[in-house]
């Protein structure tokens, strides 16, 4: 049995192509970025900071005909609920049309966090999907997506009752970061140690390390697996994603050999407007797993991974959070390094004088959510000097060389 995981799919391309060896895996799971509206139908934005990401259910039609063996989608993610309970249902709407599966949001928590068990010849595989919490987050009497929570241990453990294999499907982490923070790889082991067997994680637009832990395999994050290709065509690594094939073993285990045997990756391209989707060249595979080698290479040097964490978090923070959080003089323009312009660009319509009146939107993101409160947090701790700062000329030039507009 073989599963195969993508990363982040947006349906807001109308055109695809996709070009990928035979046979399909038995098993496909990806993340749906995008709420899947239909056309023609008048739907208000849910109010939130950042942008709206608006797709069209009928281009799913081009996502399983490319994708015969995509079973499963997680709508755990920051946009599900872009478009508050009626654009959720009609996502979940599309997919079933679709014949696809949808984990990881729902009417109230218990419906979101709801696993689904899929039973491939005689081996039953549990998924299960969360994300970090951001925007949308399910109450319980409120629809929305499942949260990364305590209640995640006490799910796997039941699950575990009834299933031959786990997978969870995890959203969060700092976008376009190579490296999760050092508390992000802690909370993805711990999924390991309660009893998943597989970590599909996505939401950093770019591809992360992954690493084999205990009995099981972590993938920290994909990368972009579908968007549009012009939009992203001048954040380096955007436009290329890893699609693991992961076969499943007789004692249910994963394969050893992970690089060998399990690592792929594919390239997005524009051709006439058309979104193409293709496997690697050789070429390009080889860049690629030296890319994933840097990435991987701190996974086991918590020292490495911990200074590499606290160069970026303060980067992050004096050329932008500091100034959301109102410990800097709120101006009208702003100094962002080119690396986040995209994300700063999505964030000027909230700190316009226009949406002056509402910060407290934008602070409530940057302190409800782990990866921005992390941010803050390690920042503010190495000024103060209550850790010990572990930057080095090592850390700050490998951050130099996997995020050139460092």
């Amino acid at each position: 049995m073989k599963i195969q995981l993508i990363g982040d799919i947006w349906l807001t391309q109308a055109d695809i192509s996709m070009f990928f060896s035979k046979p399909e895996p038995d098993l496909l799971l990806a993340n749906l970025e995008t709420p899947a509206l239909w056309s023609g139908t008048p739907i208000e934005k849910r109010r939130k900071a950042g942008p709206h990401i608006q797709g069209n259910a009928a281009y799913l039609k081009n996502i399983t005909a490319c994708l015969p063996g995509i079973k499963c989608v997680s709508l755990a993610n920051n946009h599900a609920m872009d478009y508050g309970q009626l654009g959720l249902n009609q996502t979940i709407s599309a997919c079933r049309q679709s014949n696809v599966m949808t984990i990881g949001a729902g009417s109230n928590l218990d419906n979101a966090e709801r696993p689904e068990v899929i039973e491939i010849g005689d081996i039953r595989v549990g998924i299960i999907s969360c994300c970090e919490t951001q925007f949308g987050i399910a109450g319980f009497s409120s629809p929305g997506v499942a949260p990364f929570s305590p209640r995640i241990c006490g799910i796997i453990q039941r699950l575990k009752k009834n299933v031959d294999f786990i997978i969870a499907s995890v959203h969060g982490s700092v976008e376009m970061s190579p490296w999760p923070s050092p508390h992000w790889q802690d909370q993805m082991r711990s999924l390991i140690d309660m009893g998943a067997n597989l970590v599909h994680g996505h939401h950093s637009h770019v591809p992360q390390g992954y690493e084999q832990y205990n009995h099981g395999l972590i993938f920290y994050g994909l990368g972009n697996f579908l968007v549009k290709p012009n939009d992203w065509k001048n954040i380096p690594n955007t436009l290329w994603s890893i699609t693991p094939e992961c076969p499943i073993l007789a004692d249910y285990s994963v394969l050893k050999d992970i690089d060998e045997h399990v690592i792929r990756t594919v390239v997005i391209s524009d051709k006439n407007g058309c979104a193409h989707i293709e496997r690697s060249s050789e070429t390009d595979l080889s860049h690629h797993l030296s890319y994933l080698k840097k990435c991987n290479l701190p996974l086991s040097n918590r020292t490495l991974l911990t200074g590499l964490w606290q160069e970026l978090s303060l980067w992050i923070y004096r050329d932008w959070h500091e100034k959301e959080l109102g410990f800097w003089p709120v101006t009208d323009t702003f100094e962002y390094r080119a690396g986040f312009r995209r994300i700063a660009e999505e964030f000027k319509e909230i700190l316009s004088k226009r949406r002056r009146a509402n910060k407290s939107i934008l602070r409530y993101l940057l302190v409800s959510c782990e990866s921005h409160r992390d941010v803050v947090s390690t920042a503010l701790a190495i000024q103060s000097g209550e850790v010990e700062d572990l930057r080095t000329t090592q850390t700050k030039s490998l951050l130099k060389s996997m995020m050139p507009t460092f």
